[in-house]
């Protein structure tokens, strides 16, 4: 007679870290002086916390402008919004920062991205 409760093989190992999809930013426009509307390749949510972002540029220096809050758009979009304008400087995400996350854990990758001038 065969094993009515055979181990399933293809089951996750409680051990190992669950994979999770990045929030891939495609696009950025700005929406207001202070504040830039980010779209991602999935589906995101406020992570409950102000995202750390900064922007900064050669002229205003390396914090001229940090992320006062951010608020759902749609699925895959929110708006930032900052403290100072932002036009034409570079967004800073740091590594795995809260404040936007997938559905499923995943941060935006860190990096330095060019925000859209006015």
């Amino acid at each position: 007679m065969a094993n009515p409760n055979p181990r399933n093989r293809a089951a996750r190992d409680p051990s190992m870290p669950a994979k999770t999809t990045p929030a891939i930013i495609e696009s950025m426009t700005l929406s207001g002086a202070n504040a830039v509307e980010i779209t991602f390749a999935t589906r995101v949510q406020p992570g409950g916390a102000t995202p750390r972002y900064t922007a900064s540029s050669a002229e205003a220096g390396p914090s001229a402008a940090t992320a006062s809050g951010v608020a759902a758009v749609s699925a895959t979009s929110v708006t930032v919004t900052f403290t100072s304008p932002i036009a034409g400087m570079t967004l800073h995400v740091p590594e795995a920062d809260p404040g936007i996350r997938t559905p499923a854990g995943g941060f935006v990758p860190a990096g330095n991205y060019a925000l859209p001038a006015a």
